[in-house]
């Protein structure tokens, strides 16, 4: 069975981590930043500025605390029913 063992760390200036799924997370929310606010540009979408800024803070907060949850449900359930 193949185990990986790739670094997490994109790149690190003295204390400060950069890690890859941070930098891939970040692009993402950016890419769909632009995206949406070129298609309300076009009124391929009813949405104004204010609009887009609330769904991708929404959506922000969804992602991360949705990942917590699922990382502490299928990966370390067992420390944090200990706890």
């Amino acid at each position: 069975m193949f185990y990986h063992d790739i670094d997490p760390v994109f790149l690190k200036v003295w204390i400060f981590e950069l890690r890859y799924y941070g930098l891939l997370y970040a692009l993402g929310f950016l890419l769909s930043y632009f995206i949406l606010k070129h298609l309300a540009k076009e009124r391929k979408l009813e949405l104004n500025e204010d609009d887009i800024d609330t769904y991708i803070i929404l959506n922000i907060f969804g992602v991360v605390l949705g990942a917590r949850i699922i990382y502490v449900l299928f990966y370390n359930i067992s420390f944090y029913i200990q706890n």
